[in-house]
């Protein structure tokens, strides 16, 4: 999946009927609506997002931004247990975000 930001011209929207129809067949939401642009929000697959994006072009698209893809795993467990078990099968080893802050090291001291 990815999310879609279309920014389209908000007298179009207004004036053209099928522009309203074919966000509300997407399933577009309004995020933002100013005088002169509404920005609608989209998620879906790679290509539904290209159909929606080809198909608002005719009518003045401003702007058009997606995200990159996005998932989460279908397992009802969900990933952190599994990672969990896999850590205690083969342990990495420690990481320390900064060498002078490592638990084994007293670099400040009072």
């Amino acid at each position: 999946q990815e999310m879609a930001l279309y920014k389209v011209p908000t007298d179009t929207i207004a004036e053209k009927v099928l522009v309203e129809r074919l966000l509300r067949e997407h399933g577009a939401r309004a995020v933002v609506i100013r005088k002169d642009y509404t920005v609608f929000e989209t998620t879906g697959h790679r290509t539904e997002t290209d159909n929606l994006l080809n198909a608002l072009q005719p009518y003045g698209l401003i702007e058009f931004v997606r995200s990159a893809r996005i998932a989460i795993i279908k397992s009802s467990e969900g990933f952190n247990r599994k990672l969990r078990e896999f850590e205690q099968l083969e342990p990495g080893q420690e990481v320390s975000e900064n060498e002078f802050l490592s638990s084994r090291d007293k670099v400040f001291t009072m």
